[in-house]
């Protein structure tokens, strides 16, 4: 994956940012932080410093729609039901793989 987008050094405010405006718009849909994102976010320190940064940080697909990967650890269908509840049908993308989509999603 890095050899196809190499790392980009990028300021420390920015890079704060872009992790709390991520979990604001998660939160925003009905997501809140997964198991030991306390801890992890403990080692940034505050958030606030992101208010530094001025940069607009865009979420959302390239339509402005959520849009969700399906990984191999997810719980497809709390995640599906949750993005219907909060957007609506078809208010919202995803990829996920064939047959972790509950059948009663397409209905």
């Amino acid at each position: 994956m890095i050899a196809r987008n190499p790392l980009v050094a990028t300021a420390y405010p920015l890079a704060v940012k872009i992790i709390r405006e991520s979990l604001r718009y998660a939160e925003s849909l009905g997501f809140g932080p997964w198991e030991g994102v306390q801890k992890t976010l403990s080692a940034l320190g505050s958030l606030q410093v992101a208010d530094a940064c001025e940069e607009t940080i865009p979420v959302g697909g390239p339509d402005g729609k959520p849009f969700y990967m399906a990984g191999p650890d997810d719980d497809v269908e709390h995640i599906m039901n949750t993005l219907t509840r909060k957007c609506g049908h078809g208010n919202f993308e995803f990829v996920a793989p064939f047959g972790s989509v509950p059948g009663s999603f397409f209905d």
